[in-house]
């Protein structure tokens, strides 16, 4: 029985340190792809009042996202010269070119239909 006991426990430690490694090295990666993606903040808003619009959507890439209660939007892993396309009900599609080499900020202005 003992015998039995001191191989599960050295299988366990065994399983422990080769998921432990497995756990760093992922979160390696993470950090890499963190640390080489770009990020932009935008806020969306009508175009003659100004007010901002919850609920645009803004697509990037195959990534489609929501614009918060304060029409705040932010996209992660932006490439250079990136397409941006906004639209919402009652309002004209909208698309914008990205220079995410100078920008981190933008503001979007949709006009009603």
């Amino acid at each position: 029985m003992k015998k039995l006991f001191i191989i599960a426990m050295v299988a366990l430690m065994g399983l422990n340190v080769t998921v432990s490694a497995a756990k760093k090295a992922d979160k390696e990666a993470n950090t890499e792809v963190i640390a080489d993606s770009k990020e932009i903040r935008g806020v969306v808003c009508d175009k003659t009042t100004n007010e901002s619009l919850a609920g645009a959507v803004v697509m990037l890439n195959g990534q489609k996202i929501y614009t918060d209660l304060e029409g705040n939007f932010i996209l992660k892993n932006v490439d250079t010269d990136s397409e941006l396309k906004i639209s919402m009900i009652s309002y004209q599609e909208k698309t914008i070119k990205l220079d995410v080499t100078g920008q981190k900020s933008i503001k979007i202005l949709l006009s009603q239909q």
